[in-house]
């Protein structure tokens, strides 16, 4: 088994994931070596036996050597619960957090406020 072939199951897996749980997160892999992956709107539900070892094998394997962006409605101190499985989490949370940027935003939603900006030029 080549590298390329071993990777691109890790791609068919990452897919799957996320057709199997698109209200977990939305991933965006453009080509088999993606420089950058998008875990988008992580969260609420806990993980499956099967998501949690194929989002510690992807995130191992991305660890200090390729970009992992996650955004969540999720504060970080509740993903433990979310992955579930305590050893899994920390595997998983000290990859994802070792070395991050943490952009932590407040306020209203911009969608509420682009909402209104929206009806307010309607109605003009």
């Amino acid at each position: 088994l080549s590298y390329v072939e071993w990777y691109r199951g890790k791609v068919a897996r990452l897919r799957a994931l996320a057709v199997s749980a698109p209200h977990l997160c939305a991933v965006h892999v453009n080509r088999v070596m993606c420089s950058t992956t998008l875990l988008d709107d992580w969260g609420p539900e806990k993980l499956t036996d099967e998501q949690r070892r194929d989002l510690l094998e992807i995130v191992e394997d991305r660890y200090e050597k390729r970009s992992t962006i996650v955004t969540s409605q999720i504060p970080v101190d509740h993903w433990y619960d979310m992955i579930g499985n305590p050893t899994i989490a920390d595997a998983v949370l000290d990859r994802l957090v070792h070395n991050a940027y943490r952009i932590e935003l407040s306020g209203e939603s911009l969608r509420k406020h682009r909402n209104l900006s929206a009806e307010n030029a309607t109605q003009a």
